[in-house]
């Protein structure tokens, strides 16, 4: 109920992951909060980071525009992401 509350002022229209054992947050390297991954239609993670994020850096911004062009271009499939390489 308090992520739910939390989250609604933001409009959030993806899954949130509440992990309450921290196996999750184990496997993909998560030791701060917040963390964010972005994951590309291949299941691959292209960009993380465990802290808060500005997500209007030109960084940032590119990275999504270049996500969002491969996907258009080669279509997209449904895939669970696998945790990051280590």
């Amino acid at each position: 109920a308090h992520v739910a509350a939390f989250i609604k002022p933001f409009g959030v229209s993806f899954p949130v992951l509440i992990d309450r054992q921290g196996d999750v947050a184990a496997q993909w390297g998560v030791f701060a909060f917040p963390s964010s991954f972005l994951v590309d239609a291949q299941g691959r993670v292209r960009y993380s980071v465990n802290a808060s994020i500005d997500w209007n850096t030109p960084q940032v911004k590119a990275i999504i525009n270049q996500m969002i062009k491969e996907q258009t271009s080669v279509g997209v499939k449904e895939l669970k992401p696998s945790p990051p390489a280590k």
